[in-house]
């Protein structure tokens, strides 16, 4: 049994397809699967229930993942505690949220306040797009997670903490038909796409979109993109439009427009359960820093 055997494992447990696990990991799809199979062979057991191209975790399946998930849990610890100082907290600590926010100044200040009072812990910021932030800190690729709640939500392996809310606006490119129009509402863009770049773990927030939409009087047309580039790029060509927040690096870009909207989402900062004292230290100056940046 290898490393690479449980990796692989652990993202197909996770994602319960061989294909988006081999786009999580950046190999291919017969990598996966001849890692799996090996693994399987080596255990003698099946791990998963194969019906079409539909997967499900067999009884072993289920308890080989906790088992793996415990021990990278458990190495990861022991690492970090091994390399802990005795006298000052020391470590590397890896912040990462979700793609597109303008965080660049922030992270600056959380750099220069722990460079004063904790000089021994470096801090790493990484962005990922919303499907991949849980399996990131999941594999501990990253120690801290910020992102909207529904992400969140029912994943009891997490310390999750509602940190503040923030604005809706509609975004649309400097080109869309609309955008020399004077105060635009929503209800203006009705005829035109909303993308969205969700996973399915926060269609509730497809589903505000939708009751913000009929609020206004229409039913939105919602088209599903692979990517915030993706998103950028097709408002440009396509006319659609971005239900989002309002730090968005696309906010000062002259390229866009947008238009502000009366709803909230809520930011959300998590942890995994039992994480190491370093990983609380950075936590607590992370909130002090975003509260002052979300609540400009």
């Amino acid at each position: 049994m290898t490393f690479p055997q449980m990796h692989y494992f652990l993202a197909v447990a996770n994602k319960l397809s061989i294909t988006e696990a081999a786009k999580s990991l950046y190999v291919s799809q017969p990598a996966v699967s001849r890692q799996l199979s090996q693994l399987e062979s080596e255990l003698g057991l099946e791990l998963f229930k194969r019906n079409n191209s539909k997967l499900e975790l067999t009884e072993a399946g289920v308890r080989f993942r906790d088992l793996f998930t415990d021990f990278f849990d458990k190495l990861q610890a022991t690492q970090n505690e091994l390399k802990q100082n005795s006298s000052l907290p020391k470590g590397r600590i890896v912040l990462a949220c979700a793609d597109g926010w303008d965080l660049g100044p922030v992270y600056l200040s959380l750099k220069q306040e722990l460079a004063k009072t904790s000089p021994e812990i470096e801090l790493i910021f990484k962005y990922y797009s919303h499907d991949q932030l849980i399996y990131a800190l999941n594999k501990h690729e990253v120690d801290i997670v910020l992102d909207q709640e529904e992400l969140f939500i029912g994943n009891d392996r997490l310390d999750v903490s509602k940190l503040f809310d923030v604005n809706c606006c509609l975004y649309y490119s400097d080109t869309h038909p609309l955008a020399d129009i004077e105060n635009p509402t929503l209800l203006d863009f009705k005829d035109y796409p909303f993308y969205v770049t969700v996973p399915e773990s926060m269609n509730a927030l497809v589903a505000n979109i939708i009751q913000a939409c009929l609020v206004a009087g229409f039913i939105p047309k919602i088209e599903y993109a692979n990517s915030l580039s993706s998103v950028y790029a097709r408002m440009r060509t396509e006319n659609g439009v971005f239900f989002a927040d309002d730090h968005l690096i696309a906010r000062d870009n002259p390229k866009f427009k947008n238009i502000p909207l009366p709803y909230k989402r809520t930011v959300c900062i998590a942890k995994r359960k039992n994480s190491l004292p370093i990983v609380s230290i950075v936590e607590s100056v992370i909130l002090s820093h975003f509260e002052e940046y979300f609540q400009e």
